[in-house]
């Protein structure tokens, strides 16, 4: 299969894809096709919601060792690992030894760099996600396979590139789109109800007999409707639905 087709056949999955699971492992299977077997993709989504209502928090999905996961956690938080920073700051894309040497009088580059060289991943590149999905920033490494030399990798690259470009920032588009959507924590029918019975002002005992339930099930309804949305009490709960449009809407029966 030419390198055009296999491009087509990816972007088809993915732009068809309905679940995070299903774009990440389409995502790494396709990077894997084009030599490059270890990839990590770690990005923030941020949304137009209060802080105290939405919690943002870097999404990261990798099929790295795991041996050199561990050990670069040990040394960095991830928002202050410098290739974190280096995306943040820069579009495009870097190969993560010329990163390191441009900028080699910085301690934490040479130290990343480091444990990258001991489990084999020296030949990695960077692709910055920056500008790429609005209100979203992140960056994926990949790597060819262990052991692979900087020489080589170049070569690959070169080959390679427009295709992994094209769907990293695919994938990313509709990582974004789903984590932006509020589709992420649903509500059953029921939940639904005593919410919105209980923003009315009615107690739950009152919510029992407007629903003909017990007291005790409108309770488990409320706790697992906080459970669902991550609430810390029923009128956070409250909020967040409202704002993610899953109470007080015509069509919520």
């Amino acid at each position: 299969m030419s390198l055009g087709s296999m491009l087509l056949n990816h972007m088809e999955r993915l732009v068809g894809a309905q679940s995070v699971v299903d774009i990440r492992d389409i995502y790494f299977k396709a990077i894997g096709d084009y030599g490059y077997p270890h990839v990590v993709y770690a990005a923030s989504y941020q949304s137009n919601f209060p802080a105290a209502v939405i919690r943002e928090e870097a999404q990261i999905y990798c099929n790295l060792p795991e041996s050199f996961g561990q050990e670069l956690e040990k040394s960095f938080q991830f928002s202050s690992l410098p290739w974190v920073d280096w995306a943040r700051h820069n579009q495009g894309n870097i190969r993560l030894s010329k990163l390191t040497a441009e900028l080699r009088d910085r301690p934490d580059i040479v130290k990343a760099y480091g444990i990258a060289q001991r489990h084999g991943l020296g030949a990695a590149r960077l692709i910055s996600l920056r500008c790429r999905v609005a209100r979203a920033e992140g960056v994926v490494a990949i790597c060819p396979a262990m052991s692979t030399s900087t020489d080589a990798e170049e070569l690959l690259w070169a080959r390679v590139r427009r295709e992994i470009s094209t769907l990293t920032y695919v994938a990313h588009m509709r990582l974004a789109t789903i984590a932006g959507s509020p589709s992420g924590s649903r509500l059953t029918p029921r939940q639904r109800e005593v919410l919105e019975w209980t923003s009315a002002g009615k107690t739950v005992a009152e919510v029992a007999t407007i629903l003909g339930l017990t007291p005790a099930t409108v309770e488990k309804h409320l706790r697992l409707a906080r459970d669902a949305l991550d609430a810390g009490s029923t009128a956070h709960a409250i909020l967040k639905a409202h704002i993610t449009h899953q109470i007080f809407q015509q069509n919520s029966a």
